[in-house]
């Protein structure tokens, strides 16, 4: 008896399950078949505020036929509010592409389409799409000077001069905002501020930051201090050298005021056989803030592929004028062992056909050189005379 209780009592429940699920199939075909339109639309998850943006929207009807001049309709819920974006009509082919400015929002929210009656909706994103170009006017500041800051801001595609809000602030070494203020750019989407240093703030790498909306742009400057170089120094020579040539040049040093300086130079020559090795220490006094020198000539060189088969020369000038002050100054120049360099291109260059030949002739330092005589010999004889041209 218990056993067929048990058995009449299963029964009784599925019985109840299968009317159950006949009901919800009954009712899922009848909203299945009430629906007039299937919707798709194809577009991104994530949309930037202040623009234009589109979409596909996709309408077909049951049978799966273009659902053809349905009333199109675009709405975004947010917060706020709903926001009517775009209406207009599907094609012969059942097709929009739906044209809408995108609102002043930012955040989640939802994209309502309908198409006739019938309506799907996405989950989207919304954005600022701003772009911040943040300067300096130097890259280095020492204690007490003023840092001159200037940011150029740009909204939406294509990109335009924003006259949104600037946040500019300051950070010391330890991440503590020693500056912070906000600022309306210009009809240029321009801002700028001065922020002094003061004479007693702790060295080390600060950063300015600045922020528009969402987005923010950073800069890390050194804060320390330093001696501005006093003199300029300038190394002349030929820009290239044979490999048994003497290499004859100038030094000459300047003040800033134009003023020439005196003192001691001197000149360390290194050739690269590898590695850069010393070959040569010269020394003298300027004169007038003039020192000419003269190296003898190296003998030997190791190729460079990248240098187009030349070595290289480097040349360190060290000055300290009469206050002690030093400064240096370092000249490359390419080493050759011949004053011209060939190259030589062609076309086919094969047994029995016709080839032609392009010659570039070039200084080592890679100038091309004018009227060089060209004479091609095949088998001991000249088969081509010609010459360069500019």
């Amino acid at each position: 008896m218990i056993g067929r209780k048990k058995i009449m009592a299963v029964g009784i429940i599925i019985g109840a399950m299968i009317i159950l699920s006949g009901i919800i199939v009954y009712h899922s075909d009848d909203i299945y078949l009430s629906r007039k339109n299937i919707v798709v639309a194809s577009m991104p998850e994530t949309f930037f505020s202040n623009t234009n943006s589109t979409f596909l929207v996709i309408g077909r009807d049951i049978n799966g036929n273009p659902a053809g001049g349905e009333r199109v309709v675009v709405e975004m819920e947010t917060k706020e509010g709903k926001i009517h974006l775009y209406e207009g009509k599907t094609d012969e082919d059942g097709y929009d592409n739906p044209v809408f400015a995108v609102p002043n929002v930012t955040g989640n929210a939802k994209l309502r389409i309908k198409v006739g009656n019938d309506e799907i909706s996405e989950d989207i994103i919304v954005k600022n799409n701003y772009k911040i170009i943040l300067s300096t006017d130097k890259p280095i500041y020492q204690p007490g000077q003023i840092i001159h800051v200037r940011t150029l801001t740009f909204e939406g595609i294509p990109p335009k001069a924003s006259r949104a809000d600037v946040e500019i602030s300051l950070h010391d070494p330890d991440g503590n905002v020693v500056y912070k203020k906000m600022f309306k750019p210009n009809e240029y989407g321009i801002a700028s501020t001065d922020i002094p240093l003061s004479d007693q703030l702790p060295l080390g790498s600060y950063k300015i930051v600045a922020r528009v909306g969402g987005e923010e742009s950073q800069k890390s400057i050194p804060v320390k201090k330093y001696v501005l170089p006093k003199f300029s120094i300038e190394i002349k020579t030929k820009s290239w050298c044979l490999i048994d040539e003497i290499i004859n040049g100038t030094v000459k040093a300047n003040y800033f005021w134009k003023e020439p300086v005196k003192g001691n130079v001197s000149l360390d020559a290194y050739l690269y056989l590898g590695i850069w090795q010393k070959i040569g220490h010269y020394e003298g006094k300027l004169s007038n803030g003039v020192w000419n020198f003269s190296i003898q000539p190296v003998k030997y060189a190791v190729g460079i592929p990248l240098e187009q088969g030349n070595g290289l020369l480097q040349l360190e000038v060290k000055i300290k004028d009469t206050s002690g002050h030093e400064e240096n100054e370092t000249h490359v120049l390419p080493v050759s062992r011949n004053a011209l360099v060939l190259t030589t291109l062609s076309d086919t260059n094969m047994v029995g056909t016709n080839s032609t030949y392009y010659v570039i002739v070039a200084t080592p330092d890679g100038m091309p050189v004018e009227d060089a005589q060209i004479h091609a010999i095949l088998d001991g004889k000249v088969v081509s005379n010609d010459s360069t041209n500019e």
